[in-house]
């Protein structure tokens, strides 16, 4: 499966494309539309965010959203920020890495990904607990003794961004199973989706 990434900057893609040498890349996203068309619509998509305003990366990740409802789209940046960060989970980005990650790092991210798991890795989930400092630790234990013992185990799984099917293979059950307790945690806890979830179960470092 070919993988695609929209780029103006294609010059500091150089690990990318050691990750994927068969892979496409086009320099606006006016070209979009021709390029996802040739694409898998169930695969991975990546927005190198360098070069565009943050409003242009929404933007896109919202057209791949109307387009393309199941694939995925991973945002790369070689500035990472926390904040922005956020702000592409909520529009629909399901990874979010640097750009000078090793090829072997890319591959990884793609395959997390790819299985339903959501990615940000051990730094980018510390700064982003940072900007949710105002979540108090001191709350979780209470909240999560609202699920079953099941359901925390699952849920301390996706706090480690593991997917549906990591954690099925963790804990012996179908990945039908983990989606069902998904839903009931998202559901007890008035979450939205699996990034409020990590977040909430992530300890924060003062």
């Amino acid at each position: 499966m070919g993988e695609l990434c929209i780029s103006i900057q294609q010059n500091k893609l150089s690990r990318w494309q050691q990750a994927f040498p068969d892979g496409a890349l086009i320099e606006a996203v006016s070209q979009l539309v021709d390029a996802v068309d040739g694409a898998d619509g169930d695969g991975t998509i990546w927005l190198h965010a360098d070069g565009f305003s943050h409003q242009q990366v929404i933007q896109c990740l919202e057209q791949l959203r109307q387009m393309r409802p199941t694939c995925r789209p991973i945002v790369i940046s070689c500035v990472p920020d926390a904040a922005r960060a956020m702000l592409f989970f909520q529009h629909g980005a399901m990874g979010y890495c640097h750009a000078m990650a090793t090829p072997e790092m890319f591959h990884q991210v793609a395959l997390v990904v790819r299985n339903g798991g959501l990615w940000l890795g051990q730094d980018m989930m510390s700064r982003l607990a940072g900007v949710f400092g105002n979540m108090e630790n001191t709350a979780q234990p209470s909240l999560l003794e609202k699920l079953s013992n099941r359901e925390q185990q699952v849920a301390m799984l996706v706090a480690t961004g593991a997917s549906n099917k990591e954690i099925a293979h963790t804990l012996e059950i179908t990945e039908r199973t983990v989606k069902a307790h998904m839903g009931s945690i998202l559901e007890k806890l008035a979450l939205r989706d699996r990034l409020q979830l990590a977040l909430l179960i992530t300890p924060q470092k003062n």
